[in-house]
């Protein structure tokens, strides 16, 4: 079997991956990320990469790959919103007949009626999210933990593909003092998204890897099920006992 070690180990912190192989590796993979990105499952790890990419390489150099992977946040971003617009309308009937129209409780929903979810904007709708995820969250008892689910969810959601969506879109310059601090983040982050996808893909290694282009950082004619030794040379695992 293989040695468990290998698994906390950082594979991509080696001196044999230089910048340059490092950059194309994570473009790729952000743009895989984005490319399929079911439910929004992903988006944090897109704004955690993006952050520790432009932390160390600053902006992203490439106007294509930027491009793309703006314009999947931001349409990730008016998913989020238009989903929770839609449910915030389908919702306010039962929201009248639980709790009467006028009143207190309705209110708290909707203050305005429909009339702000239907005008919201970019600037005002995370807080109409989480004004009325709280809404939902203090009358949990009478709506049930699926519809609080629900709403926070949209709240969650809509927050983390604001903010990839505003870190893809920023320009982060890497200052020489602690270059190689900002290196090391991005490995560690790298190393997450692979434990992550490992997880939601166990037993589907083909699955996963659709994430990676991993040419940029093997050797030529290197082998996919070759282990690794504690010093990361391929070496066979002895059994031992």
């Amino acid at each position: 079997m293989r040695n468990l070690r290998t698994y906390f180990k950082v594979i991509f912190d080696s001196p044999e991956i230089s910048d340059d192989n490092l950059r194309k590796f994570a473009e790729i993979h952000l743009l895989r990320l984005v490319g399929n990105n079911p439910d929004g499952v992903f988006t944090t790890l897109i704004g955690a990469t993006t952050a520790a990419y432009q932390d160390y390489f600053g902006s992203i150099v490439d106007e294509a790959t930027r491009t793309a992977i703006q314009k999947g946040m931001t349409l990730k971003m008016n998913e989020a919103l238009d989903a929770f617009i839609e449910a915030v309308r389908r919702q306010e009937g039962r929201i009248h007949a639980d709790f009467d129209k006028p009143s207190a409780t309705y209110a708290e929903f909707y203050p305005q009626g429909l009339v702000e979810y239907n005008q919201a904007s970019l600037a005002d709708v995370e807080t109409l999210m989480k004004r009325y995820a709280d809404a939902a969250e203090r009358h949990v008892e009478q709506l049930g933990q699926s519809f609080v689910a629900t709403f926070a969810a949209f709240h969650a959601g809509f927050v983390a593909a604001r903010q990839a969506q505003l870190m893809t879109m920023g320009e982060v310059k890497a200052e020489k003092s602690d270059v190689r601090g900002k290196r090391d983040a991005l490995e560690d982050q790298l190393m997450d998204n692979l434990l992550t996808l490992a997880m939601k893909f166990k037993r589907d290694p083909d699955g996963g890897m659709a994430y990676f282009d991993q040419s940029f950082l093997r050797r030529p004619g290197a082998d996919d099920e070759a282990e690794d030794d504690e010093d990361g040379n391929d070496a066979p695992v002895t059994p031992q006992g």
